[in-house]
C-alpha cells in the first residue's frame, strides 16, 4: 500500500483472494495514509476459490488481515463496512477461511476546538466485520468500538460488530481475546432455517455496553 491514497465513492479494494496478507497499516483520516471519505465498504474480499482438486465446485481460498487500525469519518450508513468477506462455500470441498488478528476498528475522532476535552467520536462503522458464507473464520486479539457521541452523551452506534450470514450451514467461527464495546449487537448471526451458520466458539472475550451480546435470527425456510 502506498501513502496518500484517496478512494472514490466505491468499495476501495475488491480482491479475489488466493493468499492475501495485509499487515502493519494504519487506516485513518488523521494519519493520511488511506482516507475513506465516503460511506462505503473499506475492504471487500471475494473468496471465490480456485480450480478444484476434484469435484465441480471451486476449492476455497484463505485471507489473513492483521495489525491494522481502521477508522471512518462517516456516521453509519448500511454500506459503511470496515471489512467484508464474501465466501463461496459448498459442503464437502476445501473450505475458504478467514483469519483476523490484532485489529482496532472504530470511528474517527473529530477535534471541534483546541482543547482535548472538545475531541468527540462522531463517526462509526455500520458493521465492523461482515462474513458471508465464510466457514473456518478465526478472529483474535481485536477491538471493535461502535460508540459515538450524541448530545454530549456516549451512545451505541455500530449496528453489529461482527455480522455473520450463511445460506448453506457455513461452520466454525472462533472468536478469541476480543473486546467489543457500544454496538447495537456484538455478534449478529443470520440465515434461513436449517441453513444458518453454526459452530461458534467464543473465549476470553468481553462484550461490554452493547444493546445485545449475541443475536441469532433464523428466517423461515
Amino acid at each position: 500500500m502506498q501513502p496518500g491514497i484517496l478512494c472514490p465513492a466505491f468499495n476501495f479494494f475488491f480482491l479475489i483472494a488466493a493468499a492475501i496478507f495485509i499487515k502493519n497499516c494504519a487506516i485513518s483520516l488523521n494519519d493520511k495514509l488511506i482516507f475513506f471519505p465516503w460511506s462505503c465498504n473499506c475492504f471487500v474480499f471475494d473468496l471465490s476459490g480456485g480450480a478444484a482438486i476434484q469435484g465441480g465446485h471451486a476449492d476455497g481460498f484463505e485471507v489473513t488481515v492483521s495489525d491494522m487500525t481502521l477508522n471512518t469519518t462517516q456516521a453509519g450508513g448500511a454500506n459503511n463496512i470496515a471489512l467484508k468477506f464474501n465466501g463461496v462455500f459448498h459442503q464437502g470441498v476445501v473450505d475458504p477461511s478467514v483469519h483476523i488478528d490484532r485489529l482496532h476498528i472504530q470511528g474517527g475522532t473529530n477535534n471541534n476546538n483546541t482543547n482535548a476535552a472538545d475531541d468527540v467520536v462522531d463517526a462509526y462503522w455500520y458493521y465492523g466485520i461482515y462474513l458471508s458464507n465464510c466457514p473456518g473464520t478465526k478472529i483474535s486479539n481485536t477491538m471493535i468500538d461502535g460508540q459515538y457521541v450524541s448530545g454530549g452523551t456516549q451512545a451505541v452506534g455500530t449496528e453489529a460488530a461482527i455480522y455473520v450470514v450463511s445460506t448453506n450451514k457455513a461452520t466454525e467461527y472462533h472468536i478469541t481475546n476480543c473486546n467489543i464495546f457500544l454496538c447495537k449487537k456484538a455478534l449478529d448471526i443470520r440465515g434461513s432455517a436449517g441453513q444458518e451458520p453454526e459452530g461458534f466458539y467464543i473465549a476470553n472475550s468481553g462484550f461490554v455496553a452493547n444493546n445485545m451480546g449475541c443475536l441469532l435470527y433464523t428466517s423461515p425456510s
